[in-house]
């Protein structure tokens, strides 16, 4: 019950805020009061879309949801180390944004942002999941922040997951959908500081890897992507997931892994964020600076996998490691 009633609050709460607040004029006050007397500090606007029906139903009534297919609509605001952002949302699918038919719509979408994004003078806009790599791709945006964003929580996971687990930095680290959008700056960003990087792409062969070897897996791709290397993961493995939403426990848990799921920024949200993003924001909304704190929740812990001391798997723990990252 208590459930149902803060599900219906949110939606009027983002009802309200639509209706009072989304009007030019009064985006255009926000930003006159901002250039005046420096108040409030909006720094960016941001545009998510749902993964699921559930997501898109956290927000919107399902009477709603055709009328906000493409008209971004205001979905709360959210503050981050001092400073505000205007979060606003769609209820298009990626399937949609996939669709070349659909090219005036995201033309539309991006043209509406960025107007509001002047009108409050925000510094930047940005957009949620494949969205900036589909804008990109189709020349509709020529700047993406929502990378290196994206690239930078995922390095502080990566160093937060690397002290829990004790693990070396000359652990290698195979990164799914390392070839993306996302994958290929991560990849970078990694080899640069001197990490063991191997980037798998779908349909790629897995790498030989001695069953010894501590593996540290990042998967940036999606989440349906884990389904393919599902016959490769093995005890001992170390996972961290950037793709929401986060992948079932049980769907991982005979592989005998510990899975860690990157749930956002830490900040404050109002309505809240729903679901694995609850006491958060979504990386790709975030504002970069050494303040941003990145929030990861282990989901799995592989050290309760009942083969994970079995005499099978203690044999293979003696093979020699003879990855050398060449």
């Amino acid at each position: 019950m208590l459930t149902i009633i803060r599900l219906h609050l949110r939606r009027l709460l983002v009802l309200l805020l639509d209706g009072l607040f989304d009007h030019n004029g009064v985006y255009s006050l926000l930003g006159w009061l901002q250039s005046t007397i420096g108040r409030p500090k909006i720094q960016s606007v941001f545009l998510m879309y749902p993964e699921t029906l559930e997501y898109a139903l956290a927000f919107v009534y399902p009477s709603r949801l055709a009328r906000v297919k493409w008209r971004p609509f205001l979905a709360g605001i959210f503050r981050q180390n001092r400073r505000w952002g205007l979060m606003f949302a769609i209820s298009a699918t990626p399937a949609d944004f996939r669709n070349p038919e659909n090219l005036v719509h995201l033309h539309e979408i991006v043209k509406r942002m960025e107007a509001i994004r002047r009108r409050v003078k925000a510094r930047q806009k940005t957009f949620a999941g494949i969205l900036p790599g589909v804008l990109f791709a189709r020349r509709l945006i020529r700047q993406a922040p929502e990378a290196e964003l994206t690239v930078l929580a995922v390095l502080q996971a990566i160093d937060q997951v690397t002290q829990k687990a004790n693990l070396s930095s000359k652990t290698p680290i195979l990164v799914l959908g390392g070839r993306g959008f996302i994958g290929r700056r991560l990849v970078k960003a990694l080899q640069t500081n001197g990490r063991i990087v191997l980037p798998i792409e779908k349909a790629e062969p897995w790498p030989e890897i001695p069953c010894a070897s501590p593996v540290l897996i990042v998967n940036v791709a999606s989440n349906t992507a884990l389904m393919e290397y599902l016959g490769h993961l093995r005890s001992g493995m170390i996972m961290i997931n950037e793709a929401y939403p986060p992948p079932s426990p049980l769907m991982l848990r005979f592989t005998g892994i510990t899975l860690y799921h990157i749930k956002g920024i830490r900040a404050w949200a109002f309505p809240p964020f729903p679901h694995a993003y609850r006491g958060g924001i979504p990386c790709c909304a975030a504002f970069p600076d050494e303040a941003m704190i990145v929030q990861v929740e282990k989901l799995l812990d592989g050290r309760s996998h009942p083969l994970r001391n079995s005499p099978l798997n203690a044999s293979t723990r003696e093979q020699p490691n003879t990855l050398d990252g060449r």
